[in-house]
């Protein structure tokens, strides 16, 4: 506990961040699998967790101590909920929640357990060479959740059936997703693209990781599924052998070591990911130097005062001073299409010849 609501005062006791994360690497490099060590130091984990007391009341720690709301025996839950997101600050950080990897979701879609399975999430982000000055500046706002997870990306490899049309589908860890082009985002921020002459190139993606969700969007760009391929419920067992059914392949892994700062950049919520990457496998072989790569990510949340997305990542970028080719910055590929430019130029080539390149990295863009 620490401030004035705190039964004693832990601050002489807390460890230096950098002593605390040098803990962490050092038991982290020993593992098999480095990914199940989350590093979650106190200032991430104070208020994006929701916890009760043994009376069944939340405590409120957004101002250090652990303020209790009444008992969710007495009041339900609603009510006790409300009175701890009135907290002086304020109860519970949800976006904090997210950027440690929460992944706690309520939705329609039941999967096999009983549970429900996590509706489709728009996303609204833009990529970045990573400037120096960065994570400095993004330290002095917020701290980072660390993470280490490892991509492997399907497509048909005989046409490029999904990679040509803007959609990737890959397996995070233990995860199926499906990021696709999002149409109704599209065109709510029309308007502001002609605008400004669209210099601010914006990925404008719908997230599904529901299985029939996934499914339903294959079936719908011709993708065959065989009888057996399980479109109501997830897959069991192995995810690649069922996509395999349906002539979908590996193409890419890559592991990616990922700083999220969960910001809020003048009054937008937006999170801001700095990569680490390395190139795992792929159709071609992948070794040395050649195999890492740095990349960055500003990921809207929420805009504020009735903003568009463009019009909100360009205060962000700005506030941060990241900046975009059309202010003299290199046109920056994602991690995928930069294993593409690298490894794979059959793919490479096949993209470029659909339009996707010059849509995503601009007229400009090295696109050969």
């Amino acid at each position: 506990n620490c401030g004035s609501g705190g039964r004693g005062d832990v601050l002489p006791l807390l460890l230096p961040r950098e002593h605390y994360f040098a803990f962490v690497e050092r038991n982290r490099a020993g593992l098999r699998d480095p990914s199940v060590l989350i590093a979650e130091p106190n200032d991430v984990m104070q208020s994006s967790y929701v916890v009760l007391d043994e009376a069944a009341r939340f405590l409120d720690s957004s101002s250090g101590g652990k303020v209790p709301t009444e008992s969710i025996l007495d009041v339900g839950v609603e009510r006790a909920a409300a009175q701890l997101l009135r907290g002086a600050g304020g109860g519970h950080d949800k976006a904090a929640y997210y950027a440690r990897g929460g992944d706690f979701y309520l939705g329609a879609d039941s999967k096999d357990d009983g549970s429900k399975a996590p509706p489709d999430v728009e996303e609204v982000e833009i990529k970045f060479a990573v400037p120096a000055h960065l994570r400095a500046a993004c330290c002095a706002l917020g701290s980072p959740a660390e993470t280490l997870f490892t991509d492997t990306y399907f497509d048909c490899l005989d046409a490029f059936t999904l990679t040509t049309r803007d959609m990737w589908l890959r397996q995070r860890d233990a995860t199926i997703e499906l990021k696709m082009p999002s149409s109704a985002r599209r065109g709510v921020d029309a308007a502001h693209e002609a605008e400004s002459g669209g210099e601010l190139r914006v990925d404008l993606y719908t997230e599904a990781t529901s299985w029939p969700s996934i499914a339903a969007s294959l079936k719908g760009v011709g993708v065959s599924l065989p009888p057996s391929f399980p479109v109501a419920a997830s897959p069991s067992g192995a995810v690649a052998p069922w996509l395999a059914l349906s002539g979908l392949l590996p193409f890419a892994t890559i592991r990616t070591s990922r700083s999220r700062f969960a910001l809020t950049v003048r009054g937008h919520r937006v999170h801001v990911d700095l990569d680490a990457v390395c190139f795992e496998g792929g159709r071609e072989a992948v070794r040395g130097q050649a195999a890492k790569y740095a990349v960055g990510e500003v990921e809207l949340l929420e805009a504020a005062g009735g903003k568009g997305a463009r019009a909100a990542l360009a205060e962000v970028l700005n506030e941060l001073r990241i900046l975009t080719p059309a202010q003299g910055a290199p046109h920056v590929r994602g991690k995928v299409l930069e294993f593409l430019h690298r490894f794979d130029r059959v793919h490479w080539r096949a993209l470029g010849a659909s339009g996707l390149l010059t849509a995503k990295l601009g007229p400009g863009a090295d696109i050969d």
